[in-house]
């Protein structure tokens, strides 16, 4: 399975405080009020009882239906109801054997019939007693009603008869007198397609049915978030329902909701890597041989970018690349743009190919909302170089500092070119490849977050990026909308959370014994206003306390982060001052006094590395040392674990 990587955009604490406002979580486990918090605000409700790619017209047609329900001995034409599903069933669990019958007998005489394939099956299981893994932790499971178990090329037969990573869809059952609200029905549901989305990795979008003994809705599930139609009374309007089953259970991966220009090989009903097709922008397709059959990374929530990165070679050449697919949202820049602009540059990882523009939008698998929105997004394909493990995980001395200048050395350069990284974290600081020389020891990942760097608006003040390293002004943006509307985000800001990714590589978050301040950054960045206190308790003080930093790092690390610690104290000092001007155009004056400073920053900055560098240097060519073989020093993955649940509502 994937590493799991935390979206950087909107805040957990941010969803987090309007998850507690909701209204109406009665009924609703953690799982499923963590989806709902998720999807708070990307919820549509349509007009339409089917979406795009799911009425299946063009192959199954409404004549066929109709001639299957005169056929069928499971629905009756006079009375028009479906003849065993119970008028009163007692409890929803009276609905399981029935609902099934009913969904096996469609697939039996409609798609088996028309599109019978002996590598490709669709079959119901019910699941109430099932524990079905997830990849929220080795301890949760999910136990919906009823799922469509299947085979074909995007499915893996999991360790027990039924799993998400062989799951067509999820059915939920209650009782008309017992049903739930739309909202409690999309959240619910919603565990089981962000369960599907996650365990098959080339999932664009879900659907799944809600049923009662009455009524039917499907639900449609994407990276921007969700629909739902109106209720269809299943006895009254037969031919929707069936249409509901065929499209939750079609034949047609595509029509499921797969990007079926990811193939896999198979052994066993076991997946193998296979191959990833890329069409670049002069109409030429390359076929990339996967290294590994699960993505490297991901993301693990609904609403995000979908990130899934793939670990692939060149077809000729065999180099090591990586495959990066995103959704990105309305607005903003594609990545593939930001990586153009940086083609080059040493220190920022480089783009070899990528899908001609923007090659999937979400608006096309959705129905007309009942309210005009903006909830959609464009997928991203991009080829990029492989690099290393995170700079934060070495622990020799002069490969950190070596990697730590040459990224910063990065920002630098991407300033150069006219962009503001914003999204500084552990994760997008990588080591280079070995062998490497100065300049790409360290590298700059991630910029789909990039922004112009000369571009003044409230977007570039946005409390984007990562909450655990985010500055204390970035912070602000967050909950201070004056604040926001007056600041100007700028290098200080990713430096600043340069210095917070070398606090964690140098004491260790969650290390025992680790300074006070040290702890108090990692125990409050699930609450802005907590985490800005923190930062400006570390930045009032005169000096660090090193004698807990990790013995890995000796005298020249700890002076380095000692005089980087003092150059920020300065830059905090001087951010509040500006901060308390009161006259607009001054205010914004001295901002921008500071981004004109840029480059005499980043020397200073540098200057410190490279002193410390050439000291370690002197020493090692002086005293030559075995290297610790332990380093990760190359561009190989630690093993894969499995998906962890970012916070709540991250996107």
């Amino acid at each position: 399975m994937s590493v799991p990587v935390a979206e950087p955009s909107l805040p957990p604490f941010i969803l987090a405080s309007i998850g507690r406002n909701l209204d109406d979580f009665s009924g609703l486990d953690d799982e499923a009020f963590a989806v709902r918090q998720n999807l708070y605000g990307s919820i549509e409700e349509t007009k339409e009882p089917l979406f795009p790619r799911s009425d299946t017209h063009s192959c199954i047609g409404d004549g066929e239906i109709c001639r299957y329900l005169q056929e069928t001995a499971l629905y009756d034409i006079e009375t028009r109801r479906w003849v065993q599903i119970p008028v009163k069933p007692p409890d929803a669990c009276a609905l399981d054997q029935v609902v099934r019958n009913t969904i096996e007998d469609v697939i039996s005489l409609i798609l088996e019939k028309k599109n019978g394939s002996k590598r490709v099956s669709r079959s119901v299981v019910e699941c109430r007693t099932k524990r079905l893994a997830t990849c929220s932790s080795e301890s949760e499971y999910a136990s919906p009603p009823l799922a469509i178990c299947a085979t074909g090329p995007s499915f893996e037969v999991p360790t027990n008869e039924c799993g998400f990573t062989n799951i067509a869809t999820c059915i939920e059952l209650d009782v008309q007198a017992a049903m739930r609200s739309p909202e409690d029905q999309v959240a619910q549901l919603g565990v089981y397609a962000k369960q599907i989305m996650m365990q098959q990795p080339n999932r664009e979008f879900a659907r799944c049915l809600y049923m009662t003994e009455n009524s039917a809705r499907l639900l449609h599930y994407d990276y921007a978030g969700a629909q739902h139609g109106p209720l269809v009374d299943i006895h009254q309007d037969p031919v929707t329902f069936v249409r509901y089953i065929i499209a939750v259970s079609t034949f047609d991966e595509a029509e499921l909701g797969f990007d079926t220009s990811i193939v896999w090989k198979h052994k066993d009903g076991k997946k193998l890597p296979g191959f990833i097709s890329v069409v670049n922008e002069n109409d030429v397709c390359t076929r990339y041989p996967m290294r590994d059959p699960d993505p490297c990374a991901g993301h693990t929530e609904i609403v995000s970018r979908g990130l899934r990165v793939w670990r692939v070679c060149d077809p000729r050449t065999r180099q090591k690349l990586v495959i990066k697919d995103s959704w990105v949202g309305p607005g903003r820049t594609a990545e593939w743009e930001n990586l153009l602009l940086a083609k080059g540059l040493p220190g920022v990882v480089q783009v070899v190919s990528m899908e001609s523009r923007w090659f999937r939008f979400t608006k096309t698998f959705r129905a007309a909302p009942i309210k005009p929105s903006a909830h959609h997004r464009a997928k991203s394909r991009i080829v990029l170089v492989e690099v290393g493990e995170r700079i934060v995980d070495c622990k020799d001395e002069r490969i950190f500092l070596r990697a730590l200048r040459d990224a910063i050395a990065g920002l630098q350069g991407l300033e150069g070119v006219g962009l503001l990284h914003r999204d500084i974290s552990s994760g997008n600081l990588l080591l280079g490849n070995e062998g490497e020389t100065p300049g790409d020891c360290g590298v700059l990942i991630d910029l789909d977050l990039a922004f112009p760097a000369t571009e003044l608006s409230e977007e570039r003040n946005y409390g984007c990026g990562t909450p655990e390293y985010m500055s204390i002004n970035v912070l602000l943006c967050g909950f201070d909308d004056k604040f926001r509307l007056e600041y100007v985000r700028d290098h200080l800001d990713d430096l600043e959370s340069v210095f917070y990714v070398m606090l964690e590589a140098m004491y260790g978050w969650e290390e025992l014994g680790c300074p006070a301040f040290v702890k108090a950054l990692s125990d409050t960045w699930d609450d802005p206003q907590d985490a800005v206190e923190a930062r400006r308790d570390l930045f009032s003080m005169d000096t660090l306390d090193t004698s807990h930093v990790n013995k890995a790092f000796g005298h020249e690390a700890q002076n380095v982060l000692q005089s980087f610690f003092k150059f920020l104290r300065g830059i905090f000092k001087t951010k509040n001052k500006i901060s308390t001007i009161k006259e607009s155009k001054e205010k914004l004056a001295g901002w921008l006094g500071l981004i004109g400073k840029k480059d005499e920053h980043y020397s200073e900055i540098l200057s410190f590395f490279d002193k410390a560098l050439r000291k370690l240097d002197q020493r090692a060519a002086s005293s030559p040392q075995k290297p610790d073989s332990s380093t990760p020093t190359t561009a190989s993955r630690k093993p894969l674990n499995s998906l962890q649940l970012t916070p709540p509502g991250s996107r």
